[in-house]
């Protein structure tokens, strides 16, 4: 009867093991699926992020290199006034707004 009784402990806990064993072995799997999609997504990203294929991008959108960028410079003992906001052809202006 106790030996009975304690080859069926045994054979729940093999059972038992096993299938932790096997829920063990379904992640590891589906981490390494997940890890190759990162690794892919990852070649993408740095694929278009490329000098070339930036060039390319901004090619297709008319965007050409600038000469020289202009910098402005204030000195600190000046203050000036800001020129008025330009609105938009075809849009009307605020009444009582100056501009």
């Amino acid at each position: 009867m106790i030996l009975g009784v304690g080859i069926l402990g045994v054979l729940l806990l093999n059972t038992a093991m096993q299938t932790q064993a096997d829920q063990i072995a379904a992640t590891q799997h589906r981490l390494a699926a997940l890890h190759l999609a990162v690794q892919q997504a990852q070649a993408a990203v740095d694929e278009q992020d490329a000098p070339a294929a930036l060039a390319a991008r901004a090619a297709a959108l008319h965007m050409r290199p600038v000469a020289m960028m202009p910098v402005v410079v204030v000195s600190a003992r000046q203050t000036r006034k800001l020129p008025p906001p330009v609105s938009a052809p075809g849009r009307a202006r605020k009444p009582g707004r100056a501009g």
